[in-house]
């Protein structure tokens, strides 16, 4: 993610827009936090506008050098960062579950169809919780 926000141009293009059409901020707020980290002037018309597309209109004062992005700019449509957080996790969930689940169960009840009748736990049982802690670990790694 450090590439992302920091040096985009050392990631290929399909991959910013991959991150940026499943990421929970928007464009503007990552320049803003670029320019910000980088100790260069964000550009508060931009910052503006993004903030009244999202009918967040004039609630802060914004500054040409501010010390941090806050964060009611990065996730205006939630008060507390523990849900955005909460939001973007159950988002991105409910986005990547439906393609790992295909691409793994599948291949492991036909990998371990065989072992079936002598299991404890049903087949399916076993499958499909693997693969929920597939999907959860990627969200704990990559989740945002």
């Amino acid at each position: 993610m450090y590439s992302f926000v920091m040096r985009p141009e050392s990631l290929p293009k399909s991959y910013q827009d991959f991150i940026q059409k499943t990421g929970p901020v928007a464009k503007p707020v990552y320049k803003a936090v670029r320019d910000c980290c980088r100790g260069g002037p964000v550009d508060v018309a931009s910052i503006s506008a993004y903030l009244s597309s999202r009918g967040k209109l004039n609630f802060m004062k914004l500054e040409e050098f501010p010390s941090i992005i806050p964060c009611s700019i990065i996730h205006p449509e939630t008060d507390s960062c523990l849900g955005h957080n909460a939001k973007a996790a159950s988002a991105t969930f409910r986005k990547t579950f439906p393609l790992y689940f295909s691409l793994t169960f599948v291949p492991f009840v036909v990998l371990h169809l065989h072992k079936g009748p002598e299991r404890k736990t049903p087949l399916h049982c076993a499958a499909i919780k693997g693969r929920v802690d597939v999907v959860s670990e990627m969200l704990s790694a990559y989740g945002e």
